[in-house]
């Protein structure tokens, strides 16, 4: 029927394609319809009807009246809806079987069970199908095997008859006896009662025999004893009989009973001599096998149990360094998470309620990405992709909600594990720096616009004399374009200034002097030629303010132009002056030499603003704490003297809360006035604890940290880096050279082009401690750009105790697989010995049997070479045997080669097919031929292991049919064998335990517990594979059984 079905989709497919571009969809199907409407097969039983994808039959060449119609709810007797299912099929897997009871056309008293074929035709989702009624076909089948029996013939006149169920005769060399009915004829009433009970027996396939007794008759001869043997056929519905006459089985009987008895005599006496020998010799060889295998098993165990021994401390060193973690992991004053790739949270630190506000408990099992601000959860995301492709994340910033209901910044660095199944993550609270940074822009914003806004000019000069920037006013005031003299006009070299009486005083502020230039006038006429273009001449008053850097360096110069020609100039000045402090976050204010407040300014929101009248006409001790007001008048008293400038730092509680401040102060040019400007660095203060803070917390951490500098020598170490390297003090390792840490001296050379090309990096190697001593390293590097310098920052453990728990696991394995591989051996011995009990037998009854018949003188050549023949096929097969065991115990064979999956499913059945055979346990194998590359024998052993455990629980089984299935197939590039039996599967309480070493459901006589266990070692780690189990439950011959099913998954490649 399946191939009648691709008949018909294929002149299907043949016509869409023919005329998809030229013909309308329509008249395609009606092409379709008219091609195969008339095809008939099946002794005109078959043809074929077509329904579309939503239940519309378009073709029904038996029932034209349903074409057009829909018949998707038509349900038949046993409840079935048979169109719903044929569409599901065609929908999901495009072609399969489906049953279902419908009308004969010659027969509507009741539905018939049909069995049919559904196929997709794609192009217009039409569904193609036909079927067969089940007895339609029985009754063709059975009407074949009677015309092909009733041709046998047999010898000797014998002959077979078959009744049915209903005893009516349908076979028999006579045709007179057809049709008659054994049953309701009184001709065959000495019959009539041996077949009905053979009809009432249970068994499918019951057999029985009867013996015609002879009736004496007078006048006619009298019939011989016959025997009858008739045996019923279920599935067919028929008895089966045959029968022959008693005398002629008697005198074969004699004949072979004469002959087996003169045999039996000459046989008995050497067959005994021979069995006790070969007794004898088979008993020796098991003990002497036993003691060996004893005393090696002894010695494994004893190995065993000091590998226990010394995993049990492993697995105490390494709860110890688990706790050791934790307890880093909660000092961190930084937000630490461990979450699943999907952002699952799975551990996170105490500092979460500090940062986040929600207590770890509120956070675990909850994602991470939960509290994300919406913009920046693409990101976020995007970030969270690059680390389940091995790379690491670091200085990602983005927005969290505070359990307040506000957004806080968080800086992440990011890692995930060997696996990429976990990520390790670190966030840093930068929401107050983050503030600053806005704060700092806005005031440089701020500035930048007040010197655009002044009214004064203002130039800026770098340290080399070169202007560099000039204000709006500056502009306006000499009415010469600006952009002329960037870059080009040179304060100290210009000819202009040479004889203008100013350069002395620029001089002067490049020596680091904030310099006040007296009122100075400039004209047309004036030998610097400078002009404001009006013509007329101007006095101007200048100031020049050094700007220095960190370590007391020149790097600009600002000077302040005012003309001071009017008054009115004078007063506007002093009205900008004031509403520049007005913006700004600093008071100023001016006091006599005196110390009384003469100017007073400060914006009136700034936290240090106070009414102007607390400050002016006051001293300083008038309007400030004792102590405060001491420091002042001590650095009054020094600018008194002969300071310029002075800068220092105070407390004071303002509104409650403890302020930093600080204070510059200055004498003003030409006076001696004193002009202070005070700033509040509250916020500065409190970022250099928090990093004092933070510096401290490395010195207590439990990694060693260090900083090389881009000279490769170490700017800092903590107190653990010089512990870990057994120095005394970090002044041995600051300013030395990474080199000597290394056992390999090109290692710091290695890691630093690593880190250079990929920003970051993870690094395993031998280091050197200061005695000489070599220890295994874990080191992370990261190499980053700080106050315009390079530097790399590394992050260092001690796995030493690690490598040695890898080194001594790798041992203990090894162990393991020594185990399993004796246990195999073991198993193998005891197939050994039951592969060779026939042919050895064999061979001792053909050695025996020539030996005799050449005393007797009656051995013919034929006969001598007839038993040689079989002696040496059963040797033959020893040798087979004995070269399989070899090879699978070869360590040759372990190397990765290309395989076939029949050959290789076929020499694991040769290890242990004579068990299977024994304890009556059938092989079902639907075995699909393909190569791959892989171990062989340790894929034959796993192979063998599963196997043998599936016997066991067979043999446990009473009045069960024994079954094994192994099915082997590829699929999207993966090698698939699957096994699986019926003994009732696995314990679901158990079925996770089930690859554990060490781990057995069986007595402690028949199992170690390492089979599975290295069966999954050998599968994962060598095979590079997946071994897995499940619980199977499937139907066979028409029973449901179940049983574990385990399956190996590799790589075909």
């Amino acid at each position: 029927m399946k191939h009648q079905v691709n008949i018909a989709h294929r002149i299907a497919t043949n016509i869409y394609n023919k005329n998809k571009n030229t013909l309308l969809k329509n008249e395609i199907i009606k092409m379709i319809k008219e091609a195969i409407e008339d095809i008939r097969f099946n002794e005109e039983r078959g043809y074929f009807s077509i329904h579309t994808i939503e239940g519309i039959n378009i073709l029904h060449p038996i029932n034209p009246k349903f074409e057009g119609t829909s018949v998707l709810n038509r349900k038949d007797f046993s409840g079935n809806y048979p169109v719903q299912e044929m569409i599901n099929i065609a929908k999901i897997k495009g072609e399969g079987f489906s049953s279902w009871y419908y009308f004969k056309p010659n027969d509507k008293s009741r539905e018939f069970k049909k069995i049919g074929v559904v196929k997709n035709f794609e192009p217009y989702n039409l569904i193609i199908t036909t079927a067969e009624y089940v007895d339609d076909y029985i009754n063709n089948l059975k009407s074949n095997i009677l015309n092909n029996l009733s041709k046998l013939r047999y010898k000797d006149n014998r002959f077979i008859f078959i009744i049915d169920n209903q005893g009516k005769i349908i076979l028999h060399k006579s045709k007179k006896a057809l049709n008659h009915n054994i049953f309701e004829e009184k001709g065959f009433a000495h019959v009539k009662d041996f077949f009905k009970k053979l009809l009432e027996k249970e068994n499918k396939e019951a057999g029985d025999f009867l013996i015609n007794k002879p009736i004496v008759t007078l006048g006619t001869d009298t019939k011989e004893k016959k025997v009858t043997y008739a045996k019923k056929l279920d599935e067919l519905e028929w008895i089966v009989a045959t029968s022959f006459k008693l005398s002629d089985v008697n005198k074969i009987i004699e004949q072979r009973k004469k002959i087996l008895e003169e045999k039996y005599d000459r046989y008995k006496k050497d067959v005994l001599l021979y069995g006790i020998i070969l007794t004898i010799i088979l008993i020796v060889l098991s003990l002497i096998i036993s003691k060996l295998i004893g005393k090696k098993f002894l010695e494994l165990r004893k190995k065993e149990l000091e590998q226990l021994k010394k995993r049990l401390l492993a697995k105490d060193e390494l709860l110890n360094a688990k706790e050791k973690f934790n307890n880093f992991f909660e000092l961190s004053i930084n937000l630490q998470l461990i979450a699943t790739t999907d952002g699952t949270i799975i551990q996170i630190s105490n500092t979460s309620e500090n940062i986040l506000g929600y207590t770890k408990e509120e956070l675990i099992d909850t994602s991470f990405v939960s509290l994300l601000h919406p913009d920046d959860l693409e990101p976020t995301i995007k970030e969270m992709s690059k680390l389940s492709k091995g790379e690491y994340v670091y200085s990602f910033e983005n927005r969290y909600k505070h359990k307040n209901g506000n957004y806080i910044n968080l800086v992440w660095s990011a890692t995930t594990d060997n696996n990429n199944t976990l990520i390790y993550a670190s966030a840093q609270n930068i929401t107050e720096s983050k503030k600053s940074e806005i704060l700092l822009h806005k005031s440089e914003e701020k500035y930048k616009s007040l010197m655009q806004q002044a009214p004064y000019a203002i130039e800026i000069f770098d340290k080399n004399g070169l202007q560099i920037d000039a204000n709006k006013a500056h502009e306006k005031l000499w009415n010469y374009p600006t952009r002329k003299m960037l870059g080009t006009f040179n304060i100290l070299t210009d000819e202009k200034f040479k004889d203008s009486g100013i350069l002395p005083y620029i001089k002067r502020a490049y020596s680091g002097e904030i310099v006040d230039i007296p009122p100075h006038k400039f004209s047309p006429v004036d030998s610097m030629t400078i002009s404001n273009g009006l013509g007329r001449e101007r006095v101007i008053k200048s100031n020049i303010y050094p700007l220095k850097d960190d370590e007391g360096n020149i790097q600009n110069i600002i000077v302040t132009q005012i003309d001071v020609s009017h008054e009115e100039e004078s007063k506007k000045r002093d009205s900008i002056l004031t509403s520049v402090f007005q913006v700004l976050p600093d008071l100023l204010f001016i006091m006599k030499k005196d110390g009384i407040i003469i100017d007073y300014r400060a914006q009136k929101n700034s936290n240090l603003y106070v009414d102007p009248k607390v400050f002016l006409g006051n001293k300083i001790q008038d309007v400030l704490p004792e102590k405060i007001a001491n420091i002042f008048n001590m650095h009054i008293k020094d600018l008194k003297k002969n300071a310029n400038f002075s800068i220092f730092k105070y407390e004071l509680e303002v509104k409650g809360n403890l302020k930093h401040f600080e204070a510059r102060m200055a004498k003003l040019p030409g006076e001696e006035n004193i002009m202070t400007i005070v700033r509040d660095i509250t916020d500065q203060v409190s970022y250099e604890q928090q990093l004092t803070f933070q510096l401290s917390l490395l010195e207590q951490s439990l990694s060693a940290i260090d900083v090389v500098d881009e000279n490769a020598l170490f700017y800092y170490v903590n107190s653990t880096y010089v512990k870990m390297w057994g120095y005394d003090s970090k002044e041995e390792v600051l300013g030395t050279s990474p080199l000597s840490h290394c056992m390999d001296s090109e290692m710091p050379k290695i890691i630093i082009e690593k880190v250079e090309k990929n920003k970051e990096h993870v690094f395993q190697f031998k280091g050197r401690k200061k005695n000489g001593d070599s220890f295994d390293v874990l080191m992370a590097v990261k190499y980053v750009h700080l106050m315009g310098k390079k530097f790399y920052i590394a992050s260092s453990m001690d796995i030493s105790e690690n490598e040695k728990m890898k080194k001594e696991s790798i041992a203990k394995e090894r162990i393991l697989y020594q185990q399993s591989k004796m246990a195999s051996m073991g198993e193998m011995l005891g197939n050994i010995a039951h592969q060779w009990r026939q042919p050895l037998s064999t061979i001792s009854t053909a050695s025996t049997g020539a030996k005799i018949q050449k005393e007797m003188d009656s051995l013919s050549d034929d006969e001598l070479d007839s038993i040689l023949t079989i002696i040496n096929d059963s040797a033959q097969y020893l040798s087979t045997t004995i070269d399989d065991f070899r090879n699978f115990f070869n360590p040759k064979n372990n190397n990765i080669h290309k395989i076939n999956s029949i050959k290789t499913i076929e020499k694991a059945l040769k290890l242990v097919s004579s068990q299977f055979n024994a304890k009556d346990i059938e092989l079902i194998q639907d075995l699909e031929s393909y190569e791959f590359l892989s171990i062989e024998n340790e894929l034959v052993q796993v192979l063998v292991n599963l196997l043998n455990n599936a016997k066991d629980i067979l043999i446990t089984k009473e009045n069960l049919r024994r079954l094994i299935f192994i099915n082997t197939y590829q699929k999207d590039g993966t090698s698939y064998i699957e096994i699986k039996d019926n003994g009732g599967g696995v314990d679901d309480s158990i079925v996770d335990r089930i690859f554990e070493p060490y781990f057995t459901t069986k007595h402690q006589a028949q199992g170690t517990g390492i089979g599975l266990y290295m069966s999954e070692e050998i599968v994962k780690n060598h095979l590079n594979g997946i071994l897995s189990v499940e619980n199977s439950t499937y139907t066979y011959d028409g029973i449901e059984y179940k049983g574990a099913k385990f399956s190996i998954k590799i790589d075909a490649n």
